[in-house]
């Protein structure tokens, strides 16, 4: 990838989730294919969920110099169910966090996402833990 290469385009790729219990984690993989309109390194756009019922999300965030940023956003939660997932339109969507690198070897980005999932008490101060799930993902460009 050239520097100031412009990301316009199609893209797709998949991203690695943990299942289960600590301990005793699976790892899921989800495709996902994404739009993007890149404006001088701001990145904007649309993806789809291929193995989640197609669901569609946002994409806002940038590149610089091989490095990537994403914020990916659903229109509403999105939550599992007996190994089904579900859009629930009536709450907002957490942001997930996609950072990484481009990868000239294998010519995609490549790096690791992260959601806020939760957020604890600790104790009786008045300091919380947040809880997080993340994972590893990637994504190439499509000629289409």
């Amino acid at each position: 990838m050239e520097r100031n290469e412009n990301l316009t385009g199609h893209w797709v790729g998949e991203y690695s989730v943990s299942v289960g219990n600590k301990g005793n984690e699976n790892w899921e993989y989800h495709q996902f294919e994404i739009e993007l309109e890149d404006s001088d390194g701001n990145l904007k756009g649309t993806s789809k969920d291929l193995t989640l019922s197609k669901l569609g999300a946002n994409i806002s965030g940038f590149c610089s110099e091989g490095m990537i940023s994403l914020i990916k956003k659903y229109a509403g939660l999105l939550y599992e169910e007996n190994g089904e997932y579900y859009l629930d339109e009536g709450y907002e969507s957490a942001e997930i966090h996609y950072m990484g690198r481009y990868n000239s070897g294998k010519k995609c980005f490549e790096g690791s996402w992260e959601i806020e999932v939760g957020e604890e008490r600790e104790g009786l101060q008045d300091s919380y833990i947040n809880e997080h799930t993340l994972g590893h993902w990637y994504m190439k460009r499509t000629s289409e």
